[in-house]
């Protein structure tokens, strides 16, 4: 289902009293019609993409693509030397070996990575800056986990797609906040632009990852991931594993979390020794490929 498929209600009461009331109205209008301005992916993106699609993919031809974009093949070497790609491995130099340690689903994630901070930190947008770096660390570090709880628990969720869920999972947030600044009815008003991010974000998101040509997964993990009732059938999705994910970087962060209400984690089957067992035995992993992919 494409992002034209989406039905948004009007904004409630408690937004349209408030200064941001004409955003969140052309927002929604904008949802409705399928209408929302995607930013462009760079060009090395899809390239990567077409290639690892191609049946004569190889390590060689991947690591010319990279070599063409300093900044990401700066990237894919932190990530491949990051504790949790490294396994006492010698040390990555090259980045054909990068390409090689990591695999092309990797690969295509870090190459995400620095193309959407690109897109949404690379603009000069002084008033919010900091609140994007924010953003940005937070996507960073839910991604990390994400890989993590896949990797350290039997889900049948591929680590690499679970990543990159977590990953792109509130690029709606970074997307309403860069837009916010063509609103001056946002300026010093950090209270209304904090409740339209965190009541919008999920329904922009899905938007923007059904219209960058990701699969619908990521696309639902975006939106749904805060829904901690969610009703599901079956066996455990990116979903269950973004909400994990989200929930156990907030309490890292310091946040009081209540775990009882999310079925995401009964879904994983995690209790709550498995997962303080999970974030005591993997802490340092997890931050330093939250480091590498927040660049």
């Amino acid at each position: 289902m494409g992002y034209e498929d989406l039905e948004v209600e009007e904004p409630s009461a408690e937004i349209v009293n408030m200064a941001g009331f004409k955003f969140v109205q052309q927002l929604a209008a904008d949802l409705n019609r399928g209408d929302v301005k995607l930013p462009s992916f760079p060009d090395v993106v899809m390239r990567i993409k077409r290639a690892i699609e191609q049946q004569d993919c190889n390590s060689d031809k991947l690591a010319r693509i990279v070599s063409t974009e300093a900044a990401l093949a700066a990237r894919l070497l932190k990530v491949a030397n990051s504790a949790l790609m490294k396994r006492g491995g010698k040390p990555v130099k090259d980045i054909k070996t990068a390409v090689s340690r990591l695999g092309h689903e990797m690969l295509h994630t870090t190459a995400v990575s620095v193309a959407v901070e690109q897109i949404f930190l690379g603009a000069s947008l002084k008033q919010h800056r900091e609140r994007l770096r924010g953003v940005w660390r937070d996507a960073a570090h839910v991604a990390a986990i994400s890989y993590t709880l896949t990797r350290r628990v039997r889900c049948g969720i591929n680590p690499d797609e679970a990543l990159l869920a977590g990953l792109l999972h509130n690029v709606g947030k970074l997307y309403i906040i860069m837009n916010s600044s063509e609103h001056p009815e946002f300026i010093d008003d950090d209270a209304t632009l904090d409740l339209v991010v965190e009541t919008w974000h999920g329904q922009v998101g899905r938007a923007i990852i059904e219209g960058w040509g990701f699969a619908e997964d990521k696309a639902l993990a975006a939106a749904d991931h805060m829904d901690l009732e969610r009703n599901a059938s079956g066996a455990p999705d990116l979903t269950d594993v973004v909400t994990t994910a989200w929930l156990m970087a907030r309490e890292a962060d310091g946040e009081e979390i209540h775990y009882d209400s999310a079925r995401a984690l009964s879904r994983l089957q995690i209790d709550e020794e498995k997962r303080e067992q999970i974030m005591r035995e993997s802490v340092d992993d997890i931050n330093a490929l939250a480091q590498a992919l927040n660049g």
